[in-house]
């Protein structure tokens, strides 16, 4: 498992929710040591203990594994539905411009 990608998600979440280690060591019920080593790659946590940061996170735990679960194309595009579903219709439209240019075949 690519644990560095996992401590990286792990670790932008956090920052994006403006907590600290300790906010999210705290709501995960884990000491801040181990938060720490879990954010530097440096041990993998348990699954009892990555399902307690994921909810602490309020993130699934297949949005944390994104870059290490092998995905079929059908649950590719159901995630990138989902995330344009989220945005507003005109940056629907927008997004939905650039993926025509990018599937143009010459």
């Amino acid at each position: 498992m690519d644990m560095e990608a996992v401590a990286k998600r792990i670790r932008d979440a956090r920052i994006a929710q403006h907590m600290t280690q300790e906010d999210l060591a705290a709501k995960a019920d884990i000491s801040l040591t181990h938060m720490g080593v879990i954010e530097r790659a440096a041990k993998v946590p348990s699954l009892t203990t990555f399902v307690a940061i994921a909810n602490a996170l309020n993130m699934t735990a297949d949005s944390l594994l994104l870059d290490v679960v092998n995905k079929s194309a059908e649950q590719e595009a159901t995630l990138l539905g989902r995330m344009v579903s989220q945005e507003a219709p005109e940056q629907q439209r927008k997004i939905l411009k650039v993926v025509e240019v990018l599937l143009e075949k010459e």
